[in-house]
């Protein structure tokens, strides 16, 4: 049966709009640049933030957190720019999706990691120009919860038992290493799990409940819709709002130019004073990123969105899809 050009347009963009909804929700396993876009911000905010205390640290002689968590931050900061700068050569490639999505995650692990540098200072004996109480345990326990939940939501969205042992292994490594041991070392009678015990397990226990519902999700998913998959844009929008907040909260959380910390005064000594010009415009800069990559977000959905369609339909004209979709029924 033959049908006219008229049945065939209205067809195709029945087709179109349907494969463009799907779009919304499903994708493939092959990554763009796009992708990267967001999270690639937010890690050169991060990067500008590493920048802006070791800029501090050279005018003031000190720093707003003891060395080791420093240097720790850097390190991870290190790790997570050759983490994504081998993704992006491979962004044309094959790439596991689950890869790319452990690629993207690291800006986010970073603000947990800076956030980390900050509550194992006291137990490294201070930092001259600390904010107060850095090592509060109820930040520490707050952040610990949110990035778990974080980790866990985004497992379960995509139902990936390897994305979360990976992301869950590197967060209680990330806890003992910088909360229960450094307590440990300077108390040896204290609890090695931490000024709050209950914590790990807590976390644990989330990621092990976790596991058990991405099992069912498989499961259920699997026989309702196939071998359905999120779109990811879903996970860059959680990990890069998440990661961000954290970052641009921290920053702005550290004692600013001339701010007097009150709490560093004793009986012999007045307050200390943080130097007028300890910061410069590093520091501003890390918000200012922060908020790009928050921006880039829907930017770059929407110009990959039209990248892929432009490779779907190299002639942008309505009649050459047409042509490809019904050439008999143009031959005639």
């Amino acid at each position: 049966m033959s049908i006219t050009i008229a049945e065939a347009n209205r067809t195709s963009a029945i087709v179109f709009l349907l494969m463009t909804s799907l779009e919304l929700t499903q994708q493939n396993d092959h990554p763009v640049l796009w992708v990267y876009l967001a999270p690639g911000l937010l890690l050169l905010a991060h990067i500008m933030s590493g920048i802006a205390l070791l800029l501090f640290g050279a005018r003031t002689g000190s720093y707003p957190l003891h060395l080791i968590g420093l240097g720790i931050y850097l390190a991870t900061l290190i790790f997570a720019v050759v983490s994504l700068g081998i993704g992006l050569l491979y962004v044309k490639s094959s790439i596991r999706f689950m890869m790319m999505l452990v690629l993207i995650s690291w800006p986010a692990f970073a603000s947990l990691v800076f956030r980390a540098a900050l509550w194992m200072t006291p137990w490294l004996g201070g930092a001259s120009y600390a904010p107060w109480d850095p090592g509060d345990i109820d930040l520490v326990i707050a952040f610990n919860l949110l990035f778990a939940v974080l980790w866990a939501i985004v497992a379960l969205l995509y139902g990936s038992h390897v994305y979360l042992l990976a992301v869950g292994a590197a967060q209680l490594l990330v806890y003992f290493a910088t909360h229960a041991l450094p307590q440990w070392i300077r108390y040896p009678a204290a609890n090695p799990l931490g000024v709050r015990p209950g914590l790990p397990i807590l976390l644990l226990g989330i990621f092990i409940a976790t596991s058990v519902v991405i099992a069912l999700r498989n499961q259920l998913i699997g026989q309702l819709f196939g071998n359905y998959r999120p779109t990811r844009w879903l996970a860059v929008i959680l990990l890069t709002a998440a990661g961000g907040w954290v970052l641009y909260q921290t920053m702005s959380w550290l004692p600013a130019n001339g701010e007097e910390l009150g709490w560093t005064a004793t009986t012999d000594s007045p307050a200390l004073r943080v130097p007028r010009q300890a910061w410069d415009w590093t520091r501003p800069a890390v918000h200012t990123l922060v908020l790009a990559a928050v921006a880039a977000i829907p930017l770059a959905a929407i110009a990959n969105w039209i990248a892929s369609r432009s490779k779907r339909y190299p002639d942008s004209g309505q009649e050459s899809a047409l042509l490809a979709r019904y050439p008999e029924e143009h031959s005639e």
